[in-house]
């Protein structure tokens, strides 16, 4: 339960070593840096163009690129000779003004294309003019418009012709709900007919100086966008020939990537005029495989040694396969630091339990293990999302402790056991023996709910002892444990147990009066005996507050049963109700319910059993903040590197 332990390693070299070491230190990915400087006088603008050619380029390739790539990672490219598949700056250079030239010609090709086609839409309301549009001028005497009249805006316009003397209007296309007109009218009618033709709200449609008919110049735009489209093709044709580049740009991507960091880390080291001095964490049992690296390499002295105190040490989890799944629950909350326990072992068995105990349901707990096998046990799946899927193992394994509750308690979507089966459950849950069985349920969910936050109380005392707090640790920890089991003793004589209850109240008694003692150190005198009566009165209620919040374990339980039984009644009603038909709709109502049934419990059930990790529990001992191990290595977003020889 302890997290990996570290070494603090400390290396000065050569200046001119520097870069070398860096580089030999990102391949081994064991050493992470602690003691790198802000230094914005760097100039890294040349790294920066070089990725920004090499982005640009992938961008462009990509679409065309014969293989499917992963959203996420894109295609892998594996190869046995990572520098020498990497574009030297002028080979790259000379890459990204051709394939530039090449977009150019393709963007130009396109905004011609849309262009067009934006004309093509312009004149379709217009395609009947006999006439070039260039030929519709006005005279000194008349005026020639084209109005656009919306549909349900032409009897107005009907009408203002109609009571308008000396003004011609002839119909040229109607498109959908629009009609286009060719009006003429004496010049000094101008100012009179823009009033009229205001309230139908709509202006004069423009007129190009277009030599041609609207028919021909639709036909000519359309030959244009013909021609445009074939370039556009004989573009990308083109393009394609560099796709034999398309390895070696995603190889580059990363490589430069890395060559950047490196940099940027060597010029934010200290160093001196000859020297640099790089401070950082090893994993404990990997010191010896990076000093034997080191050796080889030409370092002018390397240590190692334990942590002090105060330092901020890595975390590193170390905890087995099935455990480390329940790792993403404990980041949920925050990161142990160094000096406490890794409380991911016990989430592991007290969350898992707790979610199958909200489910109490074997069918659903089943339904929940089939859903996760197809994303867990899917390669594909597993690839694109990564380190997340580690979520989604919680949810299988907490499907199977539904499963077992779900045969501790007799469910399995809400079905009737046999006599003959019900008889061996130990905690029958359906309806018709809720009377006999609620209670022992409510007193399981509590009993669990005593010892989850006992083994709180244990851990904080485990963690103080391994400070070397061993007196106040035992005295601030030991009475809460012994509070737990007393009141639990008590509550059962109360309620006609047989217990020694002379012992018990005993016990209770001498573990407040430690609590008094004990609780508040740092007062003296008379206010230390206050402060720690005050102490151990809410600490007390608080513990007792906390044990009793576990009975939302069985509330959650009982419900999940309940809403199975509804689910189940209401679809025997329709059947007796509708006959066949009713056969239709229960079958849907069964699924749709209880689909939405596992949703909503299985989500119910996530939430309460985390909050109970995260108050009930981690309030007695945790105290986080610890940073994760984050080593300084080569990252490759594309490239997969076979094999490798060491410079």
């Amino acid at each position: 339960m302890a997290v990996k332990p570290f070494k603090k390693i400390e290396i000065i070299g050569l200046k001119t070593d520097k870069t070398k070491l860096i580089s030999s230190l990102k391949r081994l990915g064991l050493v992470q840096i602690t003691n790198l400087q802000s230094n914005n006088a760097i100039n890294i603008t040349h790294y920066d163009e070089i990725l920004d050619k090499l982005n640009r380029i992938y961008d462009n390739l990509k679409p065309i690129s014969e293989k499917p790539e992963n959203p996420f990672i894109g295609e892998r490219v594996i190869t046995a000779d990572y520098e020498k598949d990497v574009l030297k700056e002028n080979e790259l250079s000379d890459l990204y003004e051709k394939i530039r030239k090449h977009l150019n010609n393709m963007r130009e090709r396109s905004t011609n294309i849309h262009t067009l086609e934006h004309k093509i839409l312009k004149l379709q309301i217009v395609k009947d003019l006999e006439v070039p549009l260039g030929k519709i001028e006005d005279s000194p005497f008349t005026k020639k418009r084209i109005m656009i009249i919306p549909y349900g805006q032409l009897e107005n316009f009907n009408e203002i012709i109609k009571n308008t003397s000396n003004l011609y209007a002839k119909k040229i296309t109607q498109v959908k709900n629009q009609i286009s007109f060719l009006i003429i009218y004496p010049t000094i009618m101008e100012e009179e007919l823009v009033e009229k033709f205001s309230k139908i709200d709509k202006e004069p449609y423009e007129i190009t100086g277009e030599p041609y008919a609207p028919k021909p110049l639709i036909e000519k735009y359309e030959e244009e966008i013909e021609n445009n489209s074939q370039g556009l093709e004989n573009e990308k044709d083109i393009l394609g020939k560099y796709l034999k580049y398309y390895n070696r740009v995603k190889i580059s991507i990363d490589y430069y990537k890395n060559e950047l960091e490196k940099i940027t880390i060597g010029n934010n080291l200290e160093t001196t005029e000859k020297t640099f001095y790089i401070e950082g964490w090893v994993p404990r049992d990997k010191m010896n495989k990076v000093d034997e690296y080191l050796k080889k390499t030409n370092i002018l002295y390397v240590n190692f040694r334990e942590p002090l105190k105060n330092e901020k040490v890595p975390i590193e989890y170390k905890n087995a396969p099935f455990i480390n799944f329940y790792e993403s629950i404990t980041d949920m909350y925050d990161r142990p630091n160094y000096s406490e326990l890794d409380p991911t072992p016990l989430i592991s068995l007290f969350f898992t339990f707790f979610f199958g105990f909200c489910l109490t349901d074997a069918g659903y707990g089943l339904i929940i293990v089939i859903f996760m096998s197809f994303i867990i046990f899917n390669k594909k799946t597993k690839r694109i999302l990564g380190n997340s899927i580690k979520i989604f193992y919680v949810f299988f394994f907490s499907g199977i402790a539904a499963m077992f509750m779900g045969a501790i308690t007799g469910g399995f979507f809400g079905i009737t056991l046999p006599q003959a089966v019900a008889k061996y459950v130990p905690i029958n849950l359906s309806i018709d023996n809720l009377n006999n069985s609620a209670i022992p349920f409510l007193k399981f969910a509590i009993y669990l709910g005593a010892i989850h936050v006992a083994f709180g109380f244990l851990l904080n005392m485990i963690k103080e002892i391994k400070r070397k707090n061993i007196f106040m640790g035992i005295m601030q920890n030991l009475p809460n444990l012994i509070i737990i089991y007393s009141s639990i003793k008590l509550t059962a004589s109360l309620i006609g147990a047989e217990v020694n209850t002379p012992l018990w109240l005993t016990l209770f008694g001498i573990s407040m009066i430690l609590n008094v003692i004990f609780s508040a150190p740092e007062s003296k005198g008379i206010k230390r005996i206050l402060k720690g009566a005050y102490n151990a009165f809410f600490g007390f209620t608080g513990l007792m507050g906390d044990i009793l919040s576990y009975m939302r374990l069985f509330a959650l339980g009982l419900a999940t049963g309940i809403l199975i039984f509804v689910i189940n009644t209401v679809a025997g009603i329709l059947i007796d109700l509708l006959g066949i038909p009713g056969y239709i709709f229960a079958v849907l109502l069964l699924i749709v319910g209880h689909i939405i049934n596992i949703l909503l419990n299985s989500l119910g059930a996530f939430v309460h059993s985390l909050r109970l990790q995260f108050v009930e529990f981690f309030q007695k001992f945790f105290e986080g903040g610890g940073k994760p191990y984050s080593p300084l290595r080569e990252t490759f977003k594309f490239t997969i590197i076979e094999e490798r020889k060491e410079k």
